[in-house]
């Protein structure tokens, strides 16, 4: 297990302490790509589902912006430590108030279908960094999103009742 692609944040399981770094009483947040990035219209698309996604489970409204330095939560592709290893993670910035999600740049990411022998499932990784800058710690639950594992032919889009049960702790039932 230890040698899987795996997230770059540490393995606290079934974390729920949670202070939002985001100013009180904002429930409207918004997100964005860098813009040296150059994405693809398949990983915009893709991004827009996993933050709709999250957001259709909190009370938060989770919009796309086109300016990466004001989005509260700023998405990015950067050398990691090459394929394999960390594939991504998230991080929080409370004196600045925004969230960071980042990806590992050299993966050999998959928008769409299956993964192949060393590929990474783009939507999987993605579905678990945007919990953790929510607010998620890691899971034990194998099926969950927010399990600290990329298994190898396990697609995790969907989020389990583990992964519900603890953003309804931090938000409450939408």
């Amino acid at each position: 297990m230890i040698s899987q692609p795996r997230c770059g944040v540490p393995d606290v399981v079934n974390t729920t302490s949670f202070t939002r770094w985001w100013k009180p009483g904002r429930r409207e947040l918004t997100y964005a790509i860098h813009p040296r990035n150059n994405v693809s219209n398949g990983v915009k698309v893709l991004l827009r589902d996993v933050f709709a996604r999250w957001s259709n489970a909190t009370s938060l409204g989770l919009a796309e912006t086109a300016s990466f330095d004001g989005a509260d939560v700023r998405v990015a592709f950067v050398v990691l430590d090459g394929e394999g290893g960390t594939v991504g993670g998230a991080e929080t910035n409370y004196s600045a108030r925004f969230g960071s999600v980042y990806l590992d740049s050299e993966e050999k990411w998959v928008v769409k279908g299956e993964s192949d022998e060393g590929e990474v499932d783009l939507e999987s990784v993605l579905m678990h960094v945007v919990g953790h800058v929510l607010g998620l710690g890691h899971s034990f639950v194998e099926e969950a999103v927010m399990y600290p594992i990329v298994l190898p032919d396990k697609k995790k889009t969907k989020l389990a009742y583990d992964d519900l049960l603890r953003i309804h702790r931090i938000y409450g039932e939408t």
